[in-house]
């Protein structure tokens, strides 16, 4: 039986292999304790020393390589993305969605009462499109981007590990171990407050797109109440209070279940440590 066929093969983790003792450290409140003991017990394991490693042996080093690097993408991609550029170009555009709401409230205003025109529906159209459009933009951007699985289709090359004597790979996996003791949990700790920010302004961005969406739908109920026997001025308030409506309805639901998911989410950070 070859290296590679015997890979195949049915395999079921040993809850007390390295690689199973990883995962529960990185899901405890004190990983660094937890993963110092995991040294330790590497360190100390008489296993075979000085001999050639097994197919299983190579089989969790595999498991734990691809662990670690996948988390360490994850953290990268999100401190990114969290970072200070991203936070200061939404800055800038919550501001410029302020002053457009600000804007076309005024523009509204003029036009119906001062003017006493009705706005063309061209103009309405366009309007609810861009009303409707950017709130789901604005949401759709807090996905974190995606990590690179191309490398795990070329990684796992077992029979390059199949040559090495047990040292050598213990010494790889006490290396991958400190590198996400002392590389992936220190960046995994700036994540929460960076967070926490982008969560807020976001919030603000949608809140104030609630905010035209609401007053669009009051102004409309207000026009219908004067303008009941007018048949075109009711057919036209009539679907934008509906429009206007849904949407003030959707982002209020989505505004309490973001903070209440943002402030769960951000609740077991709070008791991780991370060793120096």
């Amino acid at each position: 039986m070859t290296i590679l066929t015997a890979m195949q093969m049915k395999y079921s983790p040993d809850p007390q292999s390295p690689y199973q003792l990883l995962l529960e450290a990185s899901r405890s409140e004190d990983p660094s304790f937890y993963l110092e003991n995991l040294k330790n017990s590497i360190r100390s394991s008489p296993q075979q020393d000085g001999g050639e490693v097994t197919v299983d042996q190579v089989r969790e080093y595999v498991d734990i390589k691809q662990w670690v690097w996948m988390e360490k993408q994850e953290v990268e991609a999100k401190r990114n993305y969290y970072s200070d550029e991203h936070f200061s170009f939404k800055t800038k555009l919550a501001i410029l969605y302020a002053c457009f709401i600000f804007g076309a409230i005024c523009c509204h205003l003029v036009y119906n009462l001062y003017l006493g025109q009705e706005i063309p529906i061209i103009i309405r159209g366009a309007f609810i499109v861009i009303m409707v459009c950017i709130p789901i933009v604005i949401i759709k951007r807090l996905t974190v981007p995606g990590i690179n699985f191309f490398w795990l289709l070329i990684n796992p090359l077992f029979y390059r590990y199949y040559l090495m004597k047990v040292p050598e790979l213990k010494q790889r996996k006490l290396e991958l171990i400190d590198c996400y003791q002392y590389q992936v949990l220190p960046m995994r700790a700036q994540i929460p407050a960076n967070r926490y920010r982008h969560d807020v302004l976001t919030m603000v961005s949608v809140g104030e797109w609630l905010f035209l969406a609401f007053f669009r739908f009051c102004y409309s109920i207000c026009r219908l109440s004067y303008n009941w026997s007018n048949t075109e001025i009711r057919a036209v308030e009539s679907f934008d209070a509906g429009i206007s409506g849904i949407e003030a309805l959707c982002l209020s639901v989505w505004l309490i279940y973001f903070w209440h998911s943002s402030k769960l989410a951000r609740r077991p950070a709070e008791h991780t440590k991370v060793g120096v």
